[in-house]
């Protein structure tokens, strides 16, 4: 799903990572019990978007350890999915 998508469906209360370069990695949309709904986006493909920027990999888990899975920014913060 693109942004703009997700935006129609659910209206502009949702959040997104910024800049937009990280929607290659949006895998859908959580909802859960009393809480708005939230952008979901999967960690390997951040991991790797930034590797290929040049980051190595502790590098990548580092950064989005600390600056994106550490970010709390209210109700609708997006949420990270890591696989198993």
């Amino acid at each position: 799903m693109t942004r703009q998508e997700i935006a129609d469906i659910y209206g502009d209360e949702l959040l997104f990572l910024d800049p937009e370069k990280f929607d290659a990695c949006i895998i859908g949309v959580a909802t859960r019990c009393g809480l708005p709904p939230s952008v979901v986006y999967d960690r390997a493909r951040i991991a790797n978007m930034f590797i290929d920027e040049g980051m190595t990999f502790e590098e990548a888990d580092e950064y989005i350890s600390y600056n994106i899975e550490g970010a709390y920014v209210g109700e609708n913060t997006p949420l990270i999915m890591e696989g198993v």
